[in-house]
């Protein structure tokens, strides 16, 4: 991969004296036709060892400001940025698979700080650990992080998870009440069935599923059409009559929301699926 296609040819600042393995300080100082870094911004530098063929991605955790006085009055002051940034790992661009290397040598003082392209961003984190790109990935939306790009200002990275991987695996979404673990968990589940044919079983009990597929997503083209299987469960049901509903390339939603999951037999139900 040339280096044209890894980041902006202008450097955005030096790294200071102040390094280890695991997190930079370098002065910020942007070229004049660009942005500054801002925190939460993905840098990269040039492996301390291995040059420009490894870059060395880190997050930009802090940034404050301070002033040189050059003389003595106030406008002779020279304005200055310092950045802290927690290193991420290193990408082995040597080979076709290159996965994210933790970093064994802290970084040479006074090298240059460069921002990455978007393109090289998600290339580079939407990898297994074997450092190939995913077989069968999941697009899961955008996230925070922006990134530069040869159109515009900065773009939104695009992130991806690894159908094989989730599909061999137990997976847990966790996070606080309204962070969008509904939403994710519904992302997951469309990509799946759109994706890869997989029967996809929801045990419903609050009714938080019923609209899937319903929803029109604006990064989604073309848009997704489910087939979507509705059972409304009671403790009269039997296992058979939901196993005959459940199709490959179908999801089959399980609601519970008029039953109390204390009932022993509805308890039973749920866990036997």
């Amino acid at each position: 991969m040339d280096i044209a296609d890894i980041r902006i040819k202008e450097h955005f600042g030096l790294v200071t004296n102040d390094t280890s393995t695991t997190q930079i300080s370098f002065l910020v100082s942007p070229p004049k036709n660009r942005e500054g870094i801002e925190k939460q911004d993905i840098i990269c530098f040039s492996h301390p060892k291995y040059g420009d063929a490894c870059q060395v991605l880190a997050e930009v955790k802090e940034i404050t400001s301070y002033e040189e006085v050059a003389g003595s009055t106030i406008g002779d002051r020279i304005g200055k940025m310092l950045a802290t940034a927690k290193i991420i790992g290193y990408i082995d661009l040597r080979n076709e698979a290159h996965p994210l290397r933790k970093l064994l040598v802290p970084p040479n003082p006074g090298s240059r700080i460069y921002m990455p392209y978007a393109s090289f961003l998600e290339d580079a984190l939407n990898r297994g650990t074997d450092g190939k790109v995913y077989a069968q990935p999941l697009y899961l939306g955008k996230g925070e992080v922006a990134a530069a790009s040869r159109e515009v200002n900065d773009e939104q990275i695009k992130c991806y998870l690894d159908a094989a991987d989730l599909t061999s695996k137990h997976t847990l979404i966790c996070a606080v009440d309204g962070a969008g673990k509904t939403h994710t968990a519904t992302v997951i589940i469309e990509e799946l069935a759109n994706k890869t044919g997989h029967p996809i079983v929801i045990l419903d009990p609050n009714n938080e599923y019923s609209t899937i597929s319903t929803i029109p997503k604006l990064d989604k083209n073309p848009p997704f059409s489910l087939q979507t299987e509705i059972i409304h469960a009671d403790a009269k049901i039997s296992l058979d009559t939901i196993t005959k509903k459940v199709k490959q390339g179908q999801v089959t939603i399980i609601t519970a929301e008029n039953l109390s999951l204390t009932e022993s037999a509805l308890y039973n139900l749920l866990w036997r699926l």
